[in-house]
């Protein structure tokens, strides 16, 4: 759907997301709809998503047709699969266009990682203004369900493991609760019951560690999984990503110890392990599940690595106070 304009092509673009935060983003369509209106009086384009992946074809075609502003209008996943639009083989799509934000979903991780304000109205300020930022991206290779290898980029995580059980967990149903109680819950009645893999992660070409873990992350941005604080030390543009491995513990060990997760204090834990690295490769000989962005994508084995300053974003850089 489009405000009539000659340069339809050329408009900002907005796409939209109706599923996101268990339909919250369909409901408040009409509302989205005028306040852009009139943010954006000389003409946008709003396309709205039907199936999965839809978001990413929809960007490629817009950034191909020469828009130089894509705005992502719903959940992480949405913002994922936009994201993986701006690339096609790993290359620009269009090297000048920005990335812009109207977070609606239900962990709103990308806007903590990224400074961004609650506010939508605010948000959608910065939408049409000329705040812009370069942030890195992360890349994951890994396997599909029927065994092939795959790409896939990510802004905020990726994580084989305990937060792929979670991410299943948090249902539809849950969501409506807000990301902070839906993400609480999920993970808290997965703790009670996961069962720990044996994994082997290697750092920048290095053996590193193997054992039998919860989980791993791979952090480009410092928050995840509803505002919980995996890797204080992350930065968005720092051409690093946060590697942090947890190791196995007891049912009442993870009970006691998972509120530190939302302070940032699990990082200094014993069953901690973490240190930045540019390439990571994660593998296993069980049948353990990988998620990105708070999406399930796939299996391991996986490798991840860091692409620095690759994405052009509108957001207030880290220097500037959370508005």
């Amino acid at each position: 759907m489009a405000k009539k304009h000659r340069e339809r092509t050329a408009l900002p673009h907005f796409i939209l997301n109706p599923a996101a935060s268990a339909g919250k983003t369909g409901r408040i369509q009409a509302s989205l709809l005028l306040a852009i209106e009139e943010k954006f009086p000389g003409g946008f384009v709003l396309d709205v998503t039907t199936n999965q992946g839809h978001a990413t074809e929809i960007t490629r075609q817009a950034l191909n047709a020469g828009t130089n502003l894509v705005v992502a209008v719903g959940g992480d996943g949405t913002i994922n699969e936009v994201v993986n639009g701006f690339l096609d083989k790993e290359k620009h799509v269009n090297a000048h266009a920005r990335l812009g934000f109207l977070c609606i979903g239900t962990a709103k991780d990308v806007a903590r990682n990224l400074n961004l304000p609650d506010n939508l109205s605010t948000q959608l300020d910065i939408v049409a203004g000329n705040l812009s930022r370069m942030i890195d991206l992360g890349k994951v290779s890994f396997h599909s369900r029927d065994g092939n290898q795959l790409d896939r980029f990510f802004i905020n995580d990726c994580q084989p493991g305990i937060a792929a059980m979670v991410v299943r967990r948090v249902t539809p149903a849950l969501k409506r609760l807000g990301g902070f109680l839906a993400f609480g819950i999920g993970s808290t009645l997965t703790a009670l019951t996961y069962r720990a893999r044996y994994m082997s992660v290697s750092a920048d070409g290095t053996d590193w560690i193997s054992g039998r873990f919860l989980g791993v992350t791979a952090a480009n941005g410092r928050y995840a999984g509803g505002g919980m604080d995996f890797a204080p030390a992350s930065r968005v543009d720092d051409g690093l990503l946060d590697l942090l491995v947890i190791k196995d513990q007891s049912v009442a060990s993870r009970l006691i110890n998972f509120p530190k997760i939302y302070t940032g204090k699990h990082i200094d834990l014993s069953w901690i392990e973490h240190r930045k690295a540019k390439k990571i490769r994660i593998s296993s000989p069980e049948h353990v599940a990988l998620e990105a962005d708070g999406e399930l994508i796939g299996f391991l084995p996986c490798e991840i690595s860091v692409v620095p300053r690759f994405l052009r974003v509108a957001a207030p850089d880290d220097s500037m106070k959370k508005i």
